[in-house]
């Protein structure tokens, strides 16, 4: 009997429901691995949310509201979660470089291109084509193309809506909005300084 041909298990998707001062999110996650965060309802929602596995509980979205709800309190900048976004290549580069844009910073499209190009090696890249990247960001906030300003006052890009960006940019001091977010306990702040060094 010929023996039967080995095929990989089928990757489980998870997924839960965070509440968020802007409105509900909808997480993704593959084993440790974040993959997905998105407003409900927002530009480029994933239309097959109602196929993944809803698991709450699991380490990587307990973290996730931990962190959200430091963020939103103006409690934390940068994160050091395990991201797996899925994309082509173009896409990747792009969302790579969003990542490098500090917290509390901006940066216009055109300079987002010449680091990608840069640091990819990426010359086919166009101006279309880092914006489609851009609107199609899969983790919001995590991967910030919130932080992407095409010039001063324009707010109009973000795939979650100009008035969650404009939130945003105020939680991070960008703008002068969004200090009511800031509502965070300490304990909040506490419990995720102990998941990233290691003492939860």
């Amino acid at each position: 009997m010929a023996p039967k041909e080995y095929t990989e298990p089928e990757q489980v998707t998870c997924t839960c429901t965070i509440e968020t001062p802007l409105g509900m999110m909808t997480a993704a996650a593959e084993e440790t691995f974040l993959t997905g965060l998105w407003f409900i309802g927002q530009k480029h929602y994933p239309m097959e949310v109602s196929d993944w596995e809803t698991r709450p509980d699991i380490e990587v979205f307990r973290w996730l509201k931990l962190y959200l709800k430091c963020y939103f309190g103006g409690k934390v900048g940068n994160h050091d979660f395990p991201l797996a976004p899925r994309g082509s290549r173009q896409q990747l580069e792009v969302w790579e470089a969003l990542r490098t844009v500090p917290y509390g910073r901006t940066v216009r499209p055109e300079a987002l291109l010449r680091d990608v190009i840069r640091q990819s090696g990426c010359e086919t890249l166009t101006s279309q084509g880092l914006q489609a990247a851009i609107e199609r960001t899969p983790i919001s906030i995590l991967i910030p193309s919130h932080r992407i300003l095409r010039s001063v006052g324009s707010l109009a890009d973000y795939p979650g809506g100009p008035q969650r960006k404009e939130a945003l940019l105020g939680v991070e001091g960008v703008l002068s909005v969004g200090n009511v977010l800031r509502h965070s306990s300490s304990r909040a702040v506490q419990e995720l300084t102990g998941w990233r060094y290691g003492k939860l």
